[in-house]
């Protein structure tokens, strides 16, 4: 019985022992735990950070959309009569200038008119200065001087006709431009539906492009355009709206814009597809910052303004138009305080900072 006795007793100070160690582990992790939860100022290490002030500026007001190139004027050229093609004076892919001989129709028997026309003129001149001389003595009669003069008028009016068809065998450029492919070649018999080349004028190219019409009042002539096309995705032509139309499509609620892109080594071809961004009349100065300063949580939006007491504070902003590298702030900011753009990836709100050196100005402190 005594041993069993002590069995107990010694079973029983070793269960006392050991609830008096866990109940102190228990009771120091807790003080511990509590220490490390709290994060203050004075036992938290400052975090580096980057400044930058909060500045106004003008961010141009802009507004992209889609586009077709398209000559300035372009024609496809053909002949006013039928004939056969004689010459072929141009060579595809080159710049004419107005007026140039493109095509000439074989033309020996307008020639051959127009030479017997001159001598039908030519008589009738003699006719009617024998009849005048006449006339003068009385020889002939008033009616007979009279059908001569309408003689001569005719033939004269046959001649000019004959010269004007004659003119017609040639084809010229009606403006300078560049040619297109030969559709027809020498020997060939067109008519005036026949086609022997396009002519287009792309130097500027025309840009047409639809504006929604809430751009409508800050539109303008003269306004800058950039444009990039797929086959030269490095390279932006630019150039100025010319022309605005007159009428809102009403299915679309945008009106058209013509744009004047400079053009001088030809690369742009009419009907090619563009990606255009119009730079509409700049607004009044407004809030900026850095895209960099912004962290965007789902929708919300906020930096860390860096405090007088050299700690940082978290705070929610309204972002508006972006440019260049900025963000317009509609709300949240004021001009001149200093936001985090570098280091706030480690920053808690009220976290310590301290600002590297040449990258900001720390905020002075107050009093």
């Amino acid at each position: 019985m005594r041993i069993i006795g002590q069995i107990i007793l010694i079973a029983g100070l070793a269960a006392a022992g050991a609830g008096a160690w866990y109940g102190w582990d228990r009771l120091a992790g807790g003080e511990a735990g509590k220490a490390s939860a709290t994060v203050t100022p004075a036992t938290v290490r400052p975090v580096t950070v980057e400044l930058a002030a909060v500045t106004p500026r003008q961010l141009a007001r802009v507004v992209e959309a889609v586009g077709t190139a398209r000559a300035m004027d372009a024609v496809t050229v053909a002949t006013k009569i039928s004939g056969r093609i004689a010459e072929l004076n141009f060579t595809p892919g080159t710049t004419v200038e107005a007026g140039r001989v493109l095509a000439a129709l074989d033309d020996a028997a307008a020639r051959a008119n127009v030479a017997q026309l001159e001598a039908a003129v030519h008589e009738a001149q003699t006719q009617l200065e024998r009849t005048r001389q006449l006339r003068q003595r009385n020889a002939v009669s008033a009616a007979e001087f009279d059908t001569r003069t309408t003689s001569l008028a005719g033939a004269r009016a046959q001649l000019a006709a004959a010269r004007a068809e004659l003119a017609d065998h040639k084809v010229v450029a009606p403006f300078s431009g560049r040619v297109g492919l030969r559709q027809v070649s020498i020997g060939a018999v067109v008519g005036p539906d026949t086609a022997i080349t396009t002519l287009d004028d792309i130097d500027p190219i025309k840009l047409s492009f639809a504006v929604p019409e809430t751009a409508l009042a800050q539109l303008s002539a003269g306004q800058t355009v950039a444009a990039r096309s797929a086959a030269y995705p490095d390279d932006a032509f630019t150039g100025r709206v010319q022309f605005i139309d007159t009428r809102i499509d009403v299915a679309t609620r945008a009106v058209t814009v013509e744009a004047a892109v400079d053009n001088p080594d030809g690369r742009l071809k009419p009907g090619m597809f563009m990606a255009v961004t119009l730079t509409l009349d700049p607004g009044p100065d407004v809030p900026t910052i850095p895209e960099a300063a912004m962290i965007r949580e789902g929708r919300l939006a906020y930096v860390y303004v860096a405090g007088t007491d050299g700690v940082a504070r978290r705070r929610i902003i309204e972002p508006g138009r972006r440019q260049d590298g900025l963000i317009e702030v509609l709300k949240g900011l004021e001009p001149g305080e200093p936001v985090v753009v570098a280091g706030h990836q480690r920053l808690r709100d009220g976290a310590p900072i301290t600002v590297a050196t040449g990258t900001g100005t720390p905020p002075a402190a107050a009093g």
